[in-house]
């Protein structure tokens, strides 16, 4: 599957998981379902962008830097998508208060993060442990990817959805070119869950 194709695969997917959150709405709890169609509204962009690559004619020489274009394209996509449900999941937090969670990490959420949401998930059932371990990789690679430019600082092998990525000291992440879509719809996938069992609990 190409690399468009993933993104149009993602695409599909996040309507459909901002229409589930949407039938769960209550007014106060708008910004849920909306965090979910902003995200879609994102994975759009990026579709429209790689859409526009695709039609691009290439030649030997100017095909790694088409294949490099697309690739931070879809780097800033998992960016976006990895901090806007970051915010999204604060929200959540102060939504549901009586959730369990929000008397975990706070009901501040200028002093909380995704990681603390995710291990106050864990600690009250909402998160199995297999979901954490990929949580916990995504975040890694996230914030390699926005403060070290996609270079590790120690050796591992993240393995998120279908994929590994293998990690080594002063050098890019290896994976396959659809990575940053991969890991953008497993994100996104584990959100949803998250945030239906979330409303529902």
């Amino acid at each position: 599957m190409s690399l468009l194709s993933e993104t149009e695969t993602l695409l599909d997917a996040t309507k459909v998981y901002a229409e589930s959150v949407s039938d769960l709405a209550d007014g106060k709890r708008d910004p849920l379902p909306m965090s979910l169609w902003n995200i879609h509204n994102r994975v759009r962009m990026s579709a429209e962008i790689l859409s526009f690559y695709s039609g691009f004619r290439t030649t030997p020489e100017t095909e790694g830097e088409l294949t490099e274009r697309m690739v931070v394209v879809t780097k800033d996509l998992f960016v976006d998508v990895v901090s806007a449900i970051e915010k999204a999941s604060k929200d959540a937090v102060r939504l549901c208060s009586d959730s369990g969670i929000a008397g975990r990490v706070g009901r501040d959420t200028r002093r909380i993060n995704l990681r603390s949401i995710i291990d106050a998930s864990k600690e009250s059932g909402l998160l199995s442990e297999g979901d954490v371990g990929e949580w916990n990789d995504i975040l890694l690679i996230r914030n390699l990817a926005v403060h070290n430019n996609a270079m590790a600082d120690r050796p591992a092998v993240c393995r998120v959805g279908n994929i590994s990525i293998s990690l080594r000291p002063g050098r890019m992440m290896k994976g396959p070119q659809e990575t940053y879509v991969v890991l953008t719809s497993r994100a996104v996938a584990l959100f949803h869950t998250w945030l239906r069992s979330l409303v529902t609990s």
